[in-house]
C-alpha cells in the first residue's frame, strides 16, 4: 500500500510539472488565441521625400507579443504585380545564394545578420522555403523587435541628379508565416527632384585703411576662414586659405558647406565660423594702430532663391593683433550657423540673428 501511494504521488508530481511546463511554453500562443493576432496599422500611408532621403513609416500594433513581427514589403509595378528584387546564383537548395537587383531610384538597406532579427531582408522569388537562410516569396521582409507596440521602417532613395519630375513607388505590406499580426496595407513613396540648398560664406576684407597718415591695403594681412563644430577651439572641419585676399567657402569649389546630400549636416546642429590672421609680415610697420574692418557674407540659395546675410566685423582685428604664423594666437571666433530645416540661422557672438 505504501509503495502504491508513493507511485501515485510521483505520478501526480510529474503530471503537475509537465502541466506547468506546457503552460509556460504556450503563454504566447494562448495570448494570441485569447485576443486574436494584434492588428498592425500605419500612421500614414504616403510620404514624399527628396532624392537621397528616406521615408520612415511608423507602424502601431494593437498589443505587444513576445516574438518578432515580420512584414512582407513587396515593391509593385504599374499593374500592381510584385517586382522581383533578387536573382539566384544557383538552385534554391544549393546554398550558392542570390544577388540583389539594383534599382535606379530606391535604396533599401538590407541586413546581413541571420534571420530572424530586427532589420530588412531581401527575398528570393519562389524560393518557397527557408533553406540556407533564403526567405521565400517576393519583395523584402522587415522584422520588428519583440514586445513593442510601435516601430518605424525606412524606404531609402538614391540621388541621381537628373530632372525627372516626381516618381512614385508603391509597396504592398502583408503577413509572412512569421508575421504574428494582421496587416494588409499599401504604402506610397513619392520621390521629388532635389532643389539645391546651398550656403556659401565669404570673408570680405578687400579695401584700404588709413594708418599713420598712409593708405594701407588690407590684403597685406593674410586672413583665412574655417568652419568648426566647437566654439572653444577651431576643429577645422573645412577651410579656405588659398585666396590672396578675400576667402570664400563655396558650393562646388572644393570647400563645400552644404550640398544635396541630406546626411551632411543634420538639423539642429550648430557650427562656428572662425577667422585666422595667419601672417601680417607683408604689412608695413605701424605706430598708431587701427581696426581692420571686414564682413562675413553668407549667401544662401533656398528653393532656388538666392539671398545674402552680412555680418559686419568692424573691430574683431586690429593692425597690432597677433598672427598665427609669427607669434600664435591669430584665431578668433566670429559667428555661428544653426541648421534649421532647409534654412540656416546665422548669429553673431552676442546671439543676435544676422538678417
Amino acid at each position: 500500500m505504501k509503495i502504491y501511494n508513493i507511485y501515485n504521488k510521483l505520478a501526480v508530481t510529474a503530471l503537475t510539472a509537465a502541466s506547468l511546463f506546457a503552460m509556460s511554453c504556450q503563454d504566447d500562443d494562448l495570448d494570441i488565441a485569447r485576443q486574436g493576432k494584434p492588428v498592425l496599422s500605419l500612421e500614414t500611408n504616403e510620404i514624399t521625400v527628396g532624392e537621397g532621403g528616406s521615408a520612415y513609416f511608423k507602424a502601431n500594433l494593437s498589443y505587444p507579443i513576445n516574438d518578432y513581427v515580420a512584414i512582407r514589403m513587396e515593391l509593385l509595378d504599374d499593374e500592381g504585380n510584385p517586382v522581383i528584387v533578387t536573382e539566384p546564383d544557383g538552385g534554391p537548395n544549393t546554398g550558392n545564394g542570390y544577388s540583389p537587383i539594383p534599382h535606379e531610384d530606391l535604396d533599401i538597406a538590407v541586413d546581413s545578420a541571420p534571420f530572424p532579427a530586427v532589420g530588412i531582408w531581401e527575398t528570393w522569388f519562389e524560393a518557397g522555403a527557408f533553406d540556407y537562410g533564403y526567405l521565400g516569396g517576393t519583395g523584402y521582409v522587415y522584422t520588428a523587435d519583440k514586445n513593442v507596440t510601435s516601430f518605424e521602417f525606412p524606404v531609402g532613395t538614391l540621388v541621381d541628379n537628373l530632372t525627372e519630375g516626381t516618381e512614385t513607388y508603391r509597396f504592398r505590406l502583408s503577413a509572412t508565416s512569421k508575421m504574428n499580426a494582421i496587416v494588409d496595407e499599401i504604402i506610397t513613396v513619392n520621390i521629388v527632384d532635389p532643389v539645391p540648398t546651398t550656403l556659401d560664406v565669404l570673408l570680405d576684407f578687400d579695401g584700404n585703411i588709413t594708418v599713420d597718415g598712409n593708405t594701407v591695403d588690407k590684403c597685406l594681412y593674410d586672413f583665412d576662414i574655417f568652419i568648426s563644430d566647437s566654439d572653444i577651439s577651431n576643429t577645422d572641419i573645412i577651410h579656405n586659405w588659398d585666396g590672396p585676399c578675400n576667402e570664400l567657402l563655396s558650393q562646388g569649389g572644393g570647400s563645400e558647406l552644404i550640398d544635396n546630400d541630406p546626411n551632411n549636416w543634420m538639423d539642429g546642429t550648430i557650427y562656428y565660423v572662425w577667422i585666422d590672421l595667419w601672417d601680417k609680415s607683408a604689412a608695413p610697420a605701424i605706430t598708431n594702430h587701427e581696426d581692420i574692418p571686414m564682413d562675413l557674407v553668407f549667401n544662401l540659395v533656398i528653393d532656388g532663391v538666392s539671398s545674402n546675410r552680412t555680418l559686419s566685423l568692424q573691430d574683431l582685428y586690429r593692425t597690432d593683433s597677433p598672427d598665427t604664423f609669427n607669434n600664435g594666437g591669430g584665431e578668433k571666433l566670429a559667428a555661428q550657423i544653426i541648421i534649421n530645416g532647409n534654412d540656416y540661422i546665422i548669429k553673431d557672438l552676442d546671439g543676435n540673428i544676422v538678417q
